[in-house]
This record gives C-alpha cells, structure tokens and sequence, in this order.
C-alpha cells in the first residue's frame, strides 16, 4: 500500500498550487495513447495532472519530452495509472519543474538516473512494493524532503540520493545492499536506521553527510568500506559490529565528532586514513587481531592521548599516528615489526616510547618535531636510522645506538638541541649530510672506518675539539661550520680532501693539524676563524686553497714541513703567513730574494 500521508500531502499540494483551469485528469483506455489524448499545446498548459487507465513506457517518454520543454507541470498523480511495472531509465531526468509525483501501484523498480536532476522535486510517494532504485536514480534532486522508503526495498543502486540535500532520514526495512555513493552529500540527514540484513554498503555511501550523528552499522557487514563516513563531521555515536575484518580506507575521515570508538577484535585490518582528521577521538584501542595500522589512519587525531597497541600488531605504516598531538606515551609490542616513515612525526607530547626488538629500521621522518621526547633506546639489530628521523626532537638528551648501525642518514639527529653526546657505531662508513647539524653535542668520537663527512654534518654544534681519523677521506662542505665553541681540531694521516667552508666561522678555533695526504682543502676552509693562532701543514706540496678569509695572518703561525718552507712562502694564499717555520725546529723560512 501506498503511504497515505505522502498521499495526503500531494493531493494537498495539488488543491493548493493548482487553478481549475491548470488541473487535468485524464484516462487512458491503452497503452502507449496518451500523446492522442491531450496534445503537447494543450498539455504544456497544464500544471497539475493526473492520469488513470494503462501507461507504458512509450507514455512516460511522451510526458518526459513536454515536461522538459515547457517546465510547468508541477504535480503528476499517476496513482490510478496501471500496467507500468518500471520506472525506465532516464524516465523523468532532467525534468526540472515537477515538484510531487505519485507513482503507480503497479511499479515493481526505479531505473538508472529515473528522476536525475529533478532540481524542484520535494515530494515523492513510491510504492511499497518496489524492490529496486538504480544507479542515480534521484542523483542531484536537490530539494526533495518527503519521501517513503518501500517496504520490499532491497537495494539501492550506485549514487541514487546523491546530493539529495534535503533528506533528513533514511528508515530501510529490507535493503540488503546499497550501493557506491548511493547517499553522498546529502548534507541534511540526521537520522539512519539500517536493518541488520544489510550486507554491503558501497565505498563513498555516506560521504559528506554533515549533519549526521548517529551510524549503528548492521552485523553482517564484513568491511567499512571506503570513504564511507567521509567528512560526517558530526558524527558522534559509531557502533561497529563484531562482523565487521576491515575498516577501509579514509572510512571516518574527517569525522571530528567522533570522540570514542570501540573497535571489535573481528577487524584484521585498519585502512589508509581510516580515521584521519577524527579530532576529538581521545582513546583508542586496537586488538590483538590487527596486524596493519594502515598509512595515515590515526593522522592528526590531535586529542588521541592514549594508545593501546595489542600484542599481534605487526606493521604500523607510514604516517599512522603523525600529528596526534597529545600523546605522551606509548608501548610497542614484541610483535611490531615494522615502523613506516612519518608513523609518529609531529607528536609533540610524546616523551617516551618503547622500540620492540624486531625492528630493524627507523624509516625517515619517523619522530620528526617529537618535542617533547628526551630518551630513546635504538635496539639491537636496528641497522638503518633514516633521513630526519629524530629532526627537531629539541628536548631528545640520550640516544643510545647499538653496534649494528650502519648508516645514519641525512638530518637524522639535526637540530636536537639538548643531544649534548652520542656514540658512533664502528660499522658506520658515512657520517651523512646534515646527519648532527645543529645540535648540542659538545664531544664525539668518530670511529676508524668512516669514510666521509657529509655537508653540514656537524655545522652549528656544541663541539670543543675533534679529531678526524685517516679512514676519512674527505670531510664535506661546512662539516663543522659555525661550531662556535671548536678550539682544536686533529686531522689525521689519511684525509684527502676538506671541502669549502669545512671549519668556517670557528670563532673559538685556536689550532688546526693538516695531515700529509691532504690535497685539497677547499675554499674558505678556515674563513672568518679570527683567534686562530697555529696552523700545522704536514703536506709537502702546498694543497690548493683559498681558505684564509679573516684569519690573522700576522699573528697565527703557520708550521710546514721543514723542507717546503720556501714552496709556501712563494705559493698563492699561502705565502701571506707573516710567521711561518718549519717542522722539527724554530727557523723561519727566508725571505725570498728579490729580483734584479
């Protein structure tokens, strides 16, 4: 039976709207004969009609065609009409005046795109005992409020009531399928009851439903797929089932109501951005069953202050938890495997963290702006810390690194300014480009093995002296530029190459031991290093430089091999040493002669 309230409504609608010269009731006596019973001039008059008697589908495309060339039919009761089983496809699309309709008794489905873009439709009355509404059946009909859901419904096609904005609510008796999209953007709804034979319901299904408070998903349902929840920004209450395996992806994005959450130990996987943006979502719990926490799915939950992670939890991907500002604390399990890059960036409340030991890599960016942490304890059989990995942890003070470090990688400990020491592992070979800059370090021992220093590597850190092993073959540019607080530095037999700028800006910098094998020290080496007193040469061939820049020539001494002495003093740069002697003993290179 059809609804009678809906019905009382459009005869209302009817009476009020309707002059007696625009309402018209017509009777077919066959199918496929209305076009003979009223002509399109007399029926582009009219605007509110009802017809009785057999229609087809050749009928409905007649009323179609007038209906959208003319506009003005605002009713159409076709309750007394008989044999039309469907709605076609495309049916009544794009007929942008009609406001209420009554569909026949008779009808059985709602075809594709049946009503689409029927922008003034409000009022709707569908027959109990259509089973089926197809893909955007009622897509974009922006104003429709009144309508029944039929009691036989059992599915509802790809984006049949998207944008339907107006709808406030959604009470299915039957549906055991909705389809993709089938009520995106339909910013209005309050209200959804779902009967628990709903087996599926499509990715994208309630994108955008921002007025939406409530969801109690059917037991039945084996994933939340995704987008599903998209940017239901009021969304409050959500009651997850034990059936549910899967939260897809980006499932409750953006659903920043959403302030607790009980996820069932069914679910085996938790999507890509499954909760991203969830802003008032303060505790969660993820069970033993879980074994992926997908890229993102925590992202920027900023008042997520507690993190139960269950044992079984094996891979937290990338970006999992970046940005939930308030956590503070946190227990890997023995189980967890794998850390993804940026799993914990920007938690800047967090002040500890315990590492299981099966992890053997700590990916890039994955505590970047960990303000707040002061400790961290690398496990054994870690081989690998990433680029920025601990960059700007400005309060981190103890880092302990096991021997199986291999490489540290670029900024990995840049601008942690409390780290005032570390150990180096013996089996690091690249001090990476930027790997120290910028932190607090004030001693450090370099490991025979190292061959390079990256750029930067050291530059704006707290070290009083260093000393460069011969395994070190070249020391990059700015290495130590602006250590402020250098005063010595050693480099051993063996390094070949400093490059520019290496000790630039080393106010403090009173000596520098320059080993035999260098053959290059790069320009402005020794820039701006305006207290340094002794430079030692120990290469018997002048390395080409340009390095002196501010340096006080007439005051620093300059110790060469005893042998060289007049090979320097006639060598560009540095022949500009008022003090220059040789190794072993105290004489001062002659002055060269000067020509006749």
């Amino acid at each position: 039976m059809i609804n009678k309230f809906l019905a009382l409504t459009i005869c209302s609608v009817i009476s009020f709207c309707g002059y007696a010269e625009n309402l018209k009731t017509i009777k077919t006596s066959k199918p496929g004969t209305l076009s003979t019973k009223i002509s399109e001039k007399k029926l582009a008059k009219v605007t509110d009609l009802s017809i009785s008697g057999p229609i087809n589908k050749e009928d409905v495309a007649y009323l179609r065609s007038v209906l959208k060339k003319h506009k003005i039919i605002n009713t159409l009761n076709l309750k007394s009409a008989v044999g039309l089983d469907e709605i076609m496809d495309g049916g009544f699309a794009g007929c942008s005046s009609i406001y209420a309709i009554i569909l026949p008794s008779t009808v059985k489905s709602i075809g594709q795109s049946a009503f689409e873009d029927c922008n003034e439709l409000n009022t709707l009355l569908i027959p109990n005992e259509v089973t089926v509404i197809g893909n955007n059946a009622f897509k974009r009909c922006g104003k429709l409020t009144n309508l029944n859901y039929p009691k036989e419904l059992k599915k509802i096609g790809k984006n049949a009531f998207q944008e339907c904005s107006n709808i406030y609510k959604i009470e299915l008796t039957k549906v055991d399928t909705i389809e993709s999209e089938a009520f995106k953007g339909c910013g209005n709804l309050i209200n959804l009851s779902l009967p628990d034979n709903v087996k599926f319901i499509g990715k994208n299904c309630f994108e955008g439903c921002s007025s939406l408070t409530d969801a109690a998903i059917p037991y039945g349902i084996e994933k939340i797929e995704d987008n599903c929840f998209w940017n239901c920004t009021k969304l409050k209450n959500v009651s997850i089932p034990g059936s549910v395996k899967e939260i897809g992806s980006n499932a409750f994005w953006g659903c920043s109501s959403i302030e607790s959450l009980k996820i069932p130990s069914s679910v085996t996987t938790i999507g890509s951005g499954s909760f991203t943006n969830c802003e008032k979502l303060s505790t969660i719990v993820i069970p033993s069953s879980v074994k992926t926490v997908g890229e993102t799915a925590f992202f920027q939950c900023k008042k997520l202050a507690f993190i139960t992670l269950s044992e079984g939890v094996e891979t937290i991907e990338k970006g999992a938890f970046e940005y939930c500002e308030s956590l503070s604390n946190i227990s890997l399990p023995s189980s967890v495997k794998s850390l993804g890059a940026h799993a914990f960036e920007g938690c800047t409340e967090l002040k500890s963290i315990i590492l299981p030991a099966g992890i053997k890599e700590i990916r890039p960016y994955t505590f970047q702006d960990c303000l707040s942490l002061t400790s961290i304890n690398i496990p054994d059989g870690v081989t690998r810390i990433d680029s920025c990995a601990f960059l700007d942890c400005k309060d981190l003070s103890k880092v302990t690194l096991p021997p199986t470090i291999v490489w540290i990688g670029y900024r990995a400990f840049s601008n942690c300014k409390d780290l005032t020491d570390i150990n180096i592992p013996a089996r690091i070979r690249t001090i990476s480009q930027e790997s120290f800059y910028l932190c607090g370090i004030k001693k450090i021992t370099i490991p025979e093995g190292v061959k390079s220093i990256g750029n930067r590597a050291f530059a704006l850190s707290d070290l009083t002296s260093i000393s460069i092993p011969g395994s070190v073959k070249k020391i990059g540019n700015n290495a130590f530029g602006d250590c402020t607080w250098l005063i010595n530095v050693k480099v051993n037999e063996g390094v070949e190459v400093i490059g520019d700028s290496a000790f630039a800006s080393c106010w403090l910098l009173r000596s520098i031991d320059v080993p035999s094998t260098i053959v290059k020290l790069g320009d402005g080496v020794l820039s701006k290093c305006s207290s340094l007193k002794n430079i030692t040469v120990h290469a018997n061939i002048p390395p080409t430089t340009q390095s002196f820049i501010d340096v006080n020539k007439n005051i620093c001494t300059l110790t060469v091999p005893s042998k060289a002495i007049n090979t320097y003093k006639t060598t560009e740069h540095w022949k500009e040493f008022s003090n220059m002697k040789g190794t072993g003993n105290n004489t001062k290179a002659a002055a060269p002669k000067k020509k006749k």
